[in-house]
């Protein structure tokens, strides 16, 4: 938890257009095949054919109580993610794809009654994943923004259940065109123990 002594730096990756469309491009990746370079092996013009039909489910970190990490201006990571998550889905409506959004407003999915916020977390998370698993999905990305007590730290990084391969070819694909088109850094994709990405029934990315 976040409190008034310690303050983490966001480190706000989203140079909005730029990380929208290479999530976007990775994506079509996804069902169209990647080259050894994590690139997809088809024309930009043919990759609207590949995803169209295609349902993904776009989740917004945190929201309602819980804020996810918080700048020295106060902005809120749940604000950011939201955001993100709705430029996302219309990038991808565009092009025929339906997307599920877990939350497309400041809420989480807690019950009234419940007290302790790892409870209360648990349960929006396993909410989340109920919606994702009820749609068929064939997709899932889960949007954070990083934050690091030193301000020295920074970089996009994604992250993937170790049992999903499918999971591992996209995480790190989306990580190294993030790292060639924001910048290097020495994040690599990694492998985490999230209940979203455990819980999930289709191949899922946290970003």
């Amino acid at each position: 938890m976040v409190t008034k002594k310690k303050f983490f730096w966001l480190n706000i990756v989203w140079r909005h257009e730029y990380f929208l469309a290479i999530i976007f491009l990775l994506a079509f990746g996804f069902f169209y095949g990647w080259t050894k370079e994590g690139r997809p092996t088809t024309g930009p013009q043919l990759l609207p054919a590949a995803i169209s039909g295609k349902t993904i489910v776009i989740d917004a970190g945190h929201g309602g109580f819980d804020p996810g990490a918080v700048g020295r201006s106060g902005l809120e990571e749940k604000a950011i993610t939201l955001d993100v998550a709705k430029r996302l889905k219309r990038y991808f409506s565009r092009v025929g794809v339906y997307v599920v959004m877990t939350r497309e407003q400041d809420i989480d999915y807690s019950q009234s009654h419940e007290t302790g916020e790892l409870t209360k977390k648990r349960r929006d998370l396993l909410h989340r994943v109920g919606m994702a698993n009820g749609s068929k999905a064939d997709l899932l990305l889960s949007i954070h923004v990083n934050s690091f007590p030193q301000s020295i730290w920074s970089g996009a990084q994604c992250f993937y259940d170790r049992k999903e391969p499918e999971s591992k070819r996209l995480a790190q694909a989306i990580q190294n065109a993030l790292v060639t088109r924001l910048g290097p850094n020495r994040r690599k994709a990694k492998s985490a123990d999230y209940l979203i990405l455990k819980a999930s029934t289709m191949p899922s990315v946290t970003v």
